[in-house]
């Protein structure tokens, strides 16, 4: 009771999930975050790559996977998170666009959506006709000739605006908690414990301590110097996502050995590897947008946890009386409130028995 519980390596969404149920909890009297990568909740940026991905995430929120299937233990976790949004959102908006599209490439794409659609029911997709899905692509402008689906509950943050407020509201639960701006080595944390919460650069901090498949994803996006009021999200593989500040268009995935972080692409190669994702809008207008390139080019390198018979799932482990946890890969905004909250149980009990058995490395 009244320990002292420093949150080392991350300040992401990892460790700002982990940090806010740490402050919960009685036997909490003090939480350290140390982030070099990242201040008071927003990831910092130098020509245009960033150190921590939570900071580049599209912000994509929902439980099914890209065949349109509910990821393992995914309403836990969507609860999980949107408690957390909920906590956040008393400081300011976080939520950028509240409908999520997945038009269909074409005729087949279309009947295994269709078919998805009633295989889940109305709790997860709604089917939409094609004549409906075009009015609801007026936004871009788009033409919906295959129909598609809306993903329900489904919705868009503003990543940067959530981790932001999120961190306002931990310095505000009335416990003791600091975010001090370096890097450090966790084993030479010197506290009643330490919480490993770490992306990419934690990676093989992570390898050490014998948490095995990991691998190591760069993406690139581009937030395109555009406004579109009221525009949905859409998805499919490649997403173009409404966001404060542009449309962000995503995103390339190249498997990478390192998570040093480097520059991205220049905007006008970007653009034409982004070329597919402008087929989902359905509009020469949003086509001749993404090719005139104006706009700006963001990179992360990203780490996804180990490959399961469920999939790509985040992990948690004890080792040399750290508590590991990460690897929430593409996932991030899902699995975040999930894993925040077991690692924050495990922080006080020294135990992962909490932790379902596919989460535990």
């Amino acid at each position: 009771a009244g320990g002292e519980v420093d949150v080392g390596v991350g300040g992401g969404l990892c460790g700002l999930a982990t940090t806010w149920h740490l402050l919960a909890l009685p036997e909490v009297a003090r939480v350290t975050i140390y982030d070099g990568a990242a201040s008071g909740g927003v990831g910092r940026c130098a020509s245009g790559f960033y150190a921590t991905a939570s900071a580049v995430a599209a912000g994509l929120l929902h439980p099914l996977s890209p065949r349109l299937k509910v990821a393992w233990a995914a309403d836990e976790a969507l609860v999980a998170a949107k408690e957390l949004l909920a906590v956040a959102s008393v400081h300011g908006p976080v939520v950028s666009a509240e409908t999520v599209l997945r038009p269909s490439r074409d005729a087949e794409d279309a009947a295994r959506a269709k078919a998805a659609s009633e295989r889940l029911g109305p709790r997860y997709l709604e089917w939409l006709e094609p004549a409906a899905l075009e009015r609801a692509l007026a936004a871009y402008g788009g033409t919906a000739e295959f129909g598609g689906v809306r993903l329900v509950g489904a919705s868009v943050v503003d990543v940067k605006a959530y981790t932001a407020a999120l961190w306002r509201a931990c310095r505000e639960s009335g416990k003791s908690v600091q975010w001090r701006e370096r890097c450090v080595d966790p084993r030479a944390v010197r506290d009643d414990v330490v919480v490993c919460c770490g992306g990419a650069a934690a990676a093989e901090f992570f390898a050490s301590h014998g948490v095995d498949r990991l691998s190591l994803t760069r993406s690139q996006a581009l937030v395109l110097d555009a406004r579109e009021p009221d525009a949905p999200a859409l998805l499919r593989g490649d997403y173009v996502c409404p966001a404060a500040h542009g449309l962000v268009v995503g995103a390339t995935r190249d498997s990478v050995d390192s998570a040093t972080p480097s520059p991205p692409e220049p905007v006008e190669a970007l653009a034409r590897r982004l070329a597919p994702a402008a087929e989902l809008a359905g509009s020469d207008e949003f086509r001749r947008l993404l090719a005139a390139a104006d706009a700006t080019a963001f990179a992360a390198v990203r780490l996804n946890g180990p490959r399961t018979h469920l999939g790509r799932l985040p992990f948690l482990k004890l080792a040399d009386g750290l508590v590991l946890a990460g690897g929430l890969g593409s996932r991030g905004l899902l699995r975040h409130g999930q894993v925040g909250r077991l690692a924050a149980v495990a922080a006080v009990t020294r135990d992962l028995s909490h932790v379902p058995v596919p989460l535990r490395a």
